[in-house]
């Protein structure tokens, strides 16, 4: 008989696919998981479930992310921003870490791999509509705009290109592979020999990894939870109050 951590272990290592999110992992994320903020665990709706689903696991490549982060990498909640919601099932929630921390690297590199061709594109675009507007640019002010747009993106609200860009069958596809090909050479392995391997990557690999990670979690800082889109879906939910600003200005000193 299967338990929450073969079905756990089956939905992350396959591309987080709606055919494998059970009812028995998505009962106990939003009872024991820290996700309980907008969801009935005692009335059990299929609509309930694929919001969740499609919020995390579908829509939203950042929550997915950031989902990923919760259980294996920070291991703040995604909606309690702290880890206090392992104590509410200790050995439960960490058999699902244990699992996560497995495979965290794989994931996590195909996914900021993903969010950076996304911004990228979106830069691109975004300078060259700007450029025309200007009559055209020189090389220096082009370089300059580059800059101003990397400092300010996220700030000012660029961060929803991620929320809204979702999973489509290739990207899981990539996912599973990645998983596969990490599990095989590091099944024993524990999370930090899974992260530095004997074989450590090179400085370069290394530093984008570290650089991708760090502009995601800034991201989450400013961001807005689903459950908090889906409590409020208004403009005044995402509005950029006094305090984000001083936020963000904190965050940009310590970069």
């Amino acid at each position: 008989m299967n338990t929450l951590r073969d079905d756990w272990r089956r939905f992350i290592r396959h591309g987080f696919r709606y055919e494998d999110f059970s009812d028995r992992i998505y009962r106990h994320l939003i009872t024991v998981g820290g996700f309980d903020r907008m969801y009935d665990p005692t009335e059990l709706r299929e609509t309930d479930k694929r919001y969740f689903w499609t919020a995390y696991f579908d829509e939203g490549l950042s929550w997915l992310v950031a989902f990923i982060e919760q259980f294996g990498g920070t291991l703040d909640g995604v909606e309690t921003m702290g880890d206090e919601w392992i104590d509410l099932a200790p050995d439960l929630n960490r058999s699902l870490i244990e699992e996560m921390q497995l495979i965290y690297p794989a994931l996590l590199d195909v996914l900021l791999a993903q969010e950076e061709r996304i911004y990228e594109n979106y830069k691109a675009f975004n300078l060259h509509e700007m450029e025309i507007g200007d009559g055209g640019w020189t090389t220096e002010q082009r370089a300059d705009a580059s800059q101003a747009y990397d400092r300010d993106f996220y700030y000012f609200g660029g961060q929803e290109i991620f929320d809204y860009d979702g999973l489509d069958n290739d990207l899981r596809d990539r996912l599973a592979q990645a998983v596969a090909d990490h599990i095989a050479p590091n099944t024993a392995a524990t999370f930090f020999e899974a992260l530095c391997p004997a074989t450590a990557p090179q400085p370069a690999q290394e530093t984008l990894f570290t650089a991708r990670r760090t502009r995601q979690l800034n991201r989450r800082r400013l961001a807005v939870t689903p459950s908090q889109h889906r409590a409020a879906p208004t403009a005044a939910a995402t509005a950029v109050t006094p305090a984000d600003v001083a936020q963000y200005r904190e965050m940009r000193a310590a970069l």
